[in-house]
């Protein structure tokens, strides 16, 4: 039965009813997955689900810098790439792998208010140059998934510029610490990491951009 104002929801056996208003927050802040079981389905909070897709991309950056690391100074050197790694995961542990960086509401998230993404422009400017390329991943499934294509580009690059002077800091250290804080910051943080459009996602090589020599080792 359907009172004024509600709408019911069915799942075998079992009806819900909700408010118009109830219904309203459910299609603002959750997303509807399909269950393993063919015909059911749960709801998932859409600022869990990005905050998880965030972790993901950042993780991802973490094992993929660890095995290049590991391919470049081989065996000699594998127990110092494992101790730096290790004092990565410990930061980016107490910071929940910088999962915040898209949800929405939360301090240093890089969205707006409502969950619009807008593209910070390429390596080397301040802002999008293209048509102010904006995405918002919270308004629906379709968005969500064409925000997977975005990128958080590193400004430094990682492959290019990040990895290679960290394994010469490692390789030169001569008894002193590698800066795990300033490489940490430089690989998993927005003080270098742009979150980019497809099209301002520049590949070449980023001119101008490297690390700082003084900041290698304490």
């Amino acid at each position: 039965e359907q009172g004024p104002g509600c709408l019911v929801l069915c799942k075998g056996k079992q009806t819900k009813k909700f408010s118009a208003f109830a219904f309203t927050f459910f299609q603002k802040n959750c997303y509807v997955i399909s269950f393993h079981c063919p015909g059911e389905k749960r709801a998932v909070s859409k600022r869990s689900v990005l905050r998880e897709r965030a972790k993901t991309r950042i993780k991802g950056y973490y094992y993929k810098s660890k095995d290049e690391m590991q391919k470049r100074l081989g065996e000699s050197k594998r127990g110092c790439v494992h101790h730096l790694f290790e004092e990565f995961l410990q930061l980016l542990k107490q910071n929940d792998h910088n999962g915040h960086y898209f949800v929405r509401g939360e301090a240093g998230a890089l969205c707006l208010s409502d969950g619009q993404f807008n593209c910070q422009g390429t390596f080397s400017k301040d802002l999008c140059s293209g048509r102010l390329h904006a995405i918002n991943p919270y308004a629906s499934r379709e968005q969500l998934v064409i925000f997977s294509t975005w990128n958080l580009d590193h400004r430094i690059e990682r492959s290019r510029s990040i990895l290679p002077t960290m394994s010469k800091a490692i390789e030169l250290a001569d008894g002193r610490v590698v800066n795990a804080e300033y490489f940490y910051r430089l690989l998993f943080t927005t003080e270098n990491l742009k979150l980019v459009h497809p099209v301002c996602h520049i590949k070449s090589e980023h001119d101008g951009y490297c690390c700082r020599p003084r900041k290698l080792v304490l």
